[in-house]
This record gives structure tokens, C-alpha cells and sequence, in this order.
């Protein structure tokens, strides 16, 4: 991944007209590129520099798992977020297993 300083103007919304910062994204590597790591990355960046205005909570239609963003919330690391799915992430892999056609 690369990442860059990209200011942008929104044409709409809250900040409408108004220079924001962002970033440019560009994955380099598409089979190493761990999304769902890159996205707790971010958040736990941004949670950290922005603890006032990133509402962690509003993550949770996105991540699906409310043990996630507590830890987020908390400030687990994200390497130990992901470890902590490990035995969720066994049991689901056993289980669509059985539903495989070619094996």
C-alpha cells in the first residue's frame, strides 16, 4: 500500500466548499493487501489522533462485530485484534467446509 496527503474541496455536505485533508490509497499489491487489517489500521490511527471527533462506534455496520470495535475502542493493537479471531475464524472454516463442491 501507498499511502498520500490528497486535499480535496466537497462539493456537498457538512464541510461543502471548505478544503479538507485526506489521504490516496493505492494498493501496490493486490494479493499481500489485508483489508480488513488496513482498515483497523486506520481506524486505530485515527482513533488515536482523533479521539474527540472518530466515533469508533459508527464502525460497526462496516466491521459487524461489536468485540472489535470495543477492543478498537480501548486501544487493543490491531495485530492482537486479528489474533483474537483466530478460534471464530477455525470454527467458520470447519464449518463452510462441508458446503464446498470441489474439495
Amino acid at each position: 500500500m501507498h499511502f498520500a496527503a490528497k486535499p480535496f474541496i466537497p462539493i456537498a455536505g457538512l464541510y461543502a466548499g471548505q478544503r479538507c485533508g485526506g489521504v490516496a490509497a493505492r494498493v501496490t499489491d493486490r494479493a499481500a493487501v489485508r483489508s480488513m487489517r488496513v482498515g483497523l489500521e486506520v481506524a486505530a490511527i485515527l482513533q488515536k489522533l482523533y479521539p474527540q471527533q472518530f466515533d469508533v462506534s459508527k464502525l460497526l455496520t462496516l466491521v459487524g462485530n461489536s468485540d472489535t470495535i470495543q477492543q478498537l475502542q480501548s486501544g487493543v493493537a490491531p495485530e492482537k485484534i486479528i489474533a483474537s479471531w483466530s478460534d471464530s475464524l477455525g470454527a467458520f472454516e470447519q464449518i463452510r467446509r462441508k458446503y464446498f463442491l470441489y474439495k
